[in-house]
């Protein structure tokens, strides 16, 4: 996973992300996220899979971002899955619906543990043709 790039920030980690439409941002920042928390993976041809389905509501797209991503961290750890897959089936300016797939986390050498997304400095920007953000995660 490179289509995001990681940012100093004083004991806690931030990256950017950038994409085409605010879908294809939600569904890198949720990606980024879990390869941020991962060193190295030794998955199987054919692991077993955990399938789950995020419905969520906010009162802006920021605030939507950060539930979902808190979501997605919080089914990681009580399912004990990294989420390798995302797809985004609905998202407006205050809803979302989203299937996310994950592998078991033994397949897993861990880096560091996030434990929430923050709203600092967080703002949803669409310039130059493309959707940016820049979020911190709490570790």
């Amino acid at each position: 996973m490179t289509d995001y790039s990681q940012i100093e920030h004083t004991a806690d980690i931030g990256i950017k992300v950038q994409a085409p439409t605010l879908a294809e941002l939600f569904k890198k920042a949720a990606l980024a996220m879990m390869h941020q928390m991962i060193d190295k993976a030794e998955i199987p041809k054919k692991p077993r899979k955990k399938v789950v389905k995020i419905e969520l509501k906010a009162n802006s797209q920021e605030e939507l971002l950060v539930h979902f991503l808190n979501d997605l961290l919080s089914l990681s750890d009580s399912k004990e899955v990294i989420f390798r897959e995302v797809e985004i089936v609905l998202l407006t300016v205050n809803s979302l619906r989203a299937i996310a797939v994950g592998i078991p986390r033994r397949h897993f050498t861990f880096r560091t543990e996030i434990k929430a997304v923050t709203y600092h400095d967080l703002k949803i920007e669409f310039r130059n043709k493309q959707y940016h953000v820049q979020i911190i995660f709490d570790v």
